[in-house]
C-alpha cells in the first residue's frame, strides 16, 4: 500500500482526490481545517501555511516514507478580491496574497516533503496548477494575479524536476490542471464555462493521469485528460 500526502484536504477537489486514493492507498491528509480521520486517512492540521508551520509539520513524517505529494491548495478569489477583468483593477495586496498561496505554498512543501519521498523507486510530487498560467495558451488576458502566480508555479515545477533529475532522484514533479470543478472557487464562474466536472468525477480523472505518469514525464504540465499543456 502506497503512502500519500495529500495537501489542502479540506478543499473540494483533495476531499474527492482522498475519496478516490484511501481505498487502495494510505492518506496523510494536511489541511489547516480538521479532517476527520478514518481509514486509510490520517489527519494533520497546521494554523496555518506558514514557512516554519509547514517545516513543523513536515517533522511528523518519516524520512523515505511517502510515494507521493499532491499538493492541492490554492487562491482565486474571496470577499476582498475577485480576479481582474484589467490592469486598472491590478493591486500589490491581491497580487501578492495569489503569488503566496498558489506558488510559494506550494513549493515550500515540496521542499519539506519531497526528502520524505522514497529513494529507488518511482514517486510523484504534483501540484495543482491551472491552464490560465499557460503563456502560450493566453488568448483572453484579464486575470492578472491569478495567470501570473500559476504562470510561476509551473516554472518552479521545471525547476524542480531539473534539480531531481541532476540529484538522480526517481521523483517525477508535474503541474496538474483539473479543469472546472463544482466548487466555492468556480461557482461565481458557472456562466462562463460549460464545461464542468462533478468533484469525483475530477478526482478518478486525476488518478488516471497519476497512475500512468513515468520520470520522463517530470517538468510537464498536464489537463484532467492527460493532454499535455504548453508553458
Amino acid at each position: 500500500m502506497s503512502t500519500i500526502a495529500v495537501i489542502g484536504a479540506h478543499g473540494t477537489i483533495a476531499s474527492a482526490l482522498i475519496d478516490e486514493l484511501a481505498c487502495k492507498h494510505q492518506i496523510i491528509a494536511v489541511s489547516r481545517t480538521h479532517v476527520p480521520s478514518s481509514t486509510n486517512v490520517q489527519c494533520l492540521t497546521v494554523e496555518d501555511y506558514t514557512e516554519d508551520n509547514i517545516e513543523a509539520l513536515a517533522q511528523h513524517i518519516d524520512q523515505g516514507s511517502l510515494d507521493a505529494i499532491i499538493v492541492a491548495t490554492g487562491f482565486l478569489h474571496d470577499k476582498s478580491y475577485q480576479p481582474e477583468k484589467n490592469l486598472e483593477a491590478l493591486s500589490s495586496s491581491h497580487f501578492l496574497k495569489s503569488m503566496e498561496a498558489n506558488c510559494l505554498v506550494p513549493m515550500l512543501f515540496f521542499k519539506y516533503l519531497i526528502p520524505k519521498l522514497k529513494q529507488h523507486s518511482l514517486t510523484l510530487a504534483v501540484a495543482l496548477s491551472a491552464r490560465v498560467g499557460s503563456i502560450s495558451d493566453n488568448r483572453l488576458g484579464g486575470w492578472y494575479s491569478y495567470r501570473s502566480s500559476k504562470a510561476a508555479l509551473n516554472m518552479m515545477i521545471k525547476n524542480t524536476a531539473i534539480q531531481l533529475k541532476r540529484q538522480k532522484r526517481q521523483t517525477c514533479v508535474i503541474a496538474l490542471h483539473p479543469g472546472t470543478v463544482f466548487s466555492p472557487l468556480s461557482s461565481p464562474f458557472k456562466k462562463q464555462n460549460s464545461q464542468w466536472q462533478q468533484p469525483q468525477q475530477c478526482a478518478q480523472k486525476l488518478v488516471k493521469v497519476l497512475i500512468n505518469l513515468e520520470l520522463s514525464d517530470s517538468g510537464k504540465i498536464f489537463d484532467h485528460n492527460a493532454k499535455e499543456i504548453q508553458p
